[in-house]
């Protein structure tokens, strides 16, 4: 009797463990988007803002100042020049980039999270 008497109390135990965490369950989860609110509020300084509401106007120029040289020569064949076989012709091309100026300009602007999110 003893021995049955001790498996139920091991038996109530554990059905009030899994009750526990089963109503914990809730506040568990409410405290985790609790802390996830209070990050993106310091990550957004209170705010947050919906993305079709960003608007932009950007300009990029890329300004550069190359030089290319394009050097063209005969190969020979044995010492003989033979203008007529185009496949003897070699060309050389180096480009140097002297300057180049690489410029972004512009404004974003982004508003507050509507009371819709199906505002135009």
């Amino acid at each position: 009797m003893k021995k049955g008497q001790s498996v139920l109390e091991y038996a109530i135990l554990i059905v009030a463990a899994v009750s526990a965490l089963i109503a914990m369950q809730f506040y568990i989860q409410r405290g985790m988007q609790g802390k996830l609110k209070e990050s993106a509020d310091e990550i957004s300084a209170g705010s947050q803002y919906a993305p079709t509401k960003t608007t932009s106007s950007i300009t990029h120029t890329v300004e550069s100042d190359t030089t290319t040289d394009v050097v063209t020569e005969l190969d020979t064949l044995n010492g003989t020049i033979d203008p007529s076989d185009a496949t003897k012709v070699k060309t050389t091309s180096t480009t140097t980039i002297n300057n180049e100026t690489d410029t972004t300009k512009g404004t974003e602007n982004v508003e507050k999270w509507g009371t819709s999110l199906y505002e135009n």
